[in-house]
Order: structure tokens, then C-alpha cells, then sequence
């Protein structure tokens, strides 16, 4: 079943988070927790905050706990995984489902991927109306779109309902706030009246000026490409990168392998990827 046909305006957009025992870089962790919320822009909140507890079946890595305060002890007579989806899945029904960096969430529930709901990242929503640099609130620049940035960067008065925070209740809240402003604003610059409208506008990549992950994190982009070719142009950062994208073993923010690939070509440096040497 499509849901490309759906109306805006008559969407139930159901956001969901997951708290986990890691940060999943060894394709191993698991959800401890998952929230979800339900919105309509017409009518507002449907469905008020939902939140399970998640039993793991593994231990909570120190970096995760760092950052949810969820120990071992509080989830070790929680129910499975596979006790909670089913009711999940239920209250989803036929709605839009929204998460931030919504690729993590899915991956720590992979029946999602099945369904044929539609399924929108907030990340790259935001992405489509602020831009790193930006000014916002007190004169401050927008150094990412990470949710809590732009909720302060936006000057947000959530209301978490006294949730905690950093959890995923609490963190669906600032979700939602963040897509409901944004959303709002895309329908006020396009004519968008459908969900595929809206899909097919979302998944455009965009242009992003810095690397967010490994030893360039933060870095821009053009100055790491600048860098890397003075030395050498074959065996360098981004053939090692390249190789293992292509080869199925890494998998990073598209938008930030377009931007990479889009500096390259500028810069008159194309060749296949697939077919270089291995870097020094």
C-alpha cells in the first residue's frame, strides 16, 4: 500500500526514539528504551507520550549509560524486544513515522524497514531551512542539527512534561517542536500538499559543509579535500573512504557523501572509486 497520496494535512505523524546499549559502530547494540508521540497539523497532539522499557539481553556499554542514565538493573526485568513491537506496530497503524537521524532508529528496530509506512528523518527535514552558519537565537551561528542545538538555537520552550532528560521521551518532544516549526515553514515556501510531495522534496540531497564522523569530524569539507590531494591524489583519506562505502562496510550521512563527492568533482578529481588501489 502507498501512502505517497496522503494528504498533509490528514497525516498522523507518529515520532519515535530509542535509547540503546551503545552507539551501534559494531553493528551489535540494541534499544533499551523506545518512545513515541502522535501529531496532526491540524489538530494537534493525537496521542500523548508512550514509553517501554526494553530488556537488552546484553550489557550497557559506560558511554551509553553516560548519556541516558539508564543502568543495567533498570531494564533487566523489562520485556524483550519482541514483546513490545507488536503493540508498537499496532499503534502506528497507517501513520508517517519521524525520527531524528532516523537511519539509527531503524536499525535498532528492524521491522520497521519492512512496513510501507512513510518514513521521514527530522535531521534532514531540518537540513532543508537551516544551514551550519546560520544565526539564530542571541546572534549564535548553527554549528550542527543535532535536535538539542536547534531547540536552543530556535530559543524552544519545550515543555518534557517533566520527563527526563536525554531520554527518549523527553527527546521525541523536542522532535516534534523542531519538525512541526520546520514543516510549517517548507509549507509556507512550497506548494506541498501530498506526503510524496513532501518525501520526494526530503530526500534531495543536500549540500553540507563539514564532515561529521571520524578523525575529520567537524572539519569542512573543501579544506579536507584541499589537503588530502596536495599530498597525494590517489592514495589518501578518501580512497580508503570511498573503497569501503562501495564495498558494503561503511555506511555514512548521505548527505555528506554527496557534499564529498560534489567537492571532488569541482575540483576536477573523478575516477573510480571502486577500482583504486588500496591507500597508504
Amino acid at each position: 500500500m502507498s501512502y505517497r497520496n496522503n494528504l498533509i494535512t490528514e497525516t498522523i505523524f507518529t515520532f519515535f526514539d530509542t535509547e540503546t546499549t551503545g552507539n551501534n559502530k559494531s553493528g551489535d547494540d540494541k534499544p533499551i528504551e523506545l518512545a513515541y508521540l502522535q501529531w496532526n497539523l491540524k489538530e494537534g497532539l493525537v496521542e500523548n507520550v508512550k514509553s517501554y522499557l526494553i530488556n537488552p539481553l546484553k550489557y550497557i556499554h559506560p558511554s551509553a549509560i553516560a548519556v541516558h542514565g539508564l543502568f543495567d538493573e533498570d531494564v533487566e526485568n523489562a520485556p524483550t524486544l519482541d514483546k513490545v513491537m507488536p503493540k508498537f506496530i499496532d499503534d502506528i497503524g497507517g501513520s508517517t513515522l519521524v525520527a531524528h537521524n532516523i537511519d539509527f532508529d531503524l536499525d535498532m528496530l528492524p521491522e520497521l524497514k519492512e512496513l510501507d509506512n512513510i518514513k521521514i528523518d527530522s535531521l534532514k527535514l531540518a537540513r532543508k531551512i537551516y544551514k551550519i552558519g546560520d544565526i539564530g537565537y542571541k546572534g549564535h551561528a548553527l554549528y550542527s542539527h543535532k535536535s538539542q542545538e536547534l531547540r536552543y538555537w530556535l530559543n524552544l520552550k519545550v515543555d518534557t512534561n517533566g520527563l527526563p532528560a536525554h531520554r527518549a521521551g523527553a527527546d521525541i518532544i523536542v522532535t516534534k517542536e523542531i519538525f512541526e516549526i520546520v514543516l510549517r515553514e517548507i509549507l509556507k515556501i512550497h506548494n506541498f500538499k501530498t506526503l510524496g510531495e513532501l518525501e520526494d522534496f526530503i530526500n534531495q540531497p543536500n549540500m553540507v559543509d563539514k564532515i561529521n564522523f571520524g578523525k575529520f569530524n567537524d572539519k569542512l569539507i573543501k579544506d579536507v579535500v584541499n589537503d588530502e590531494f596536495k599530498s597525494s591524489r590517489y592514495k589518501n583519506y578518501f580512497t580508503w573512504l570511498f573503497k569501503e562505502i562501495y564495498s558494503g562496510k561503511m555506511k555514512i550521512d548521505p548527505d555528506v557523501q554527496y557534499s564529498i563527492e560534489q567537492e571532488l568533482i569541482k575540483n576536477n578529481i573523478q575516477f573510480d572509486w571502486t577500482i583504486m588501489e588500496e591507500s597508504g
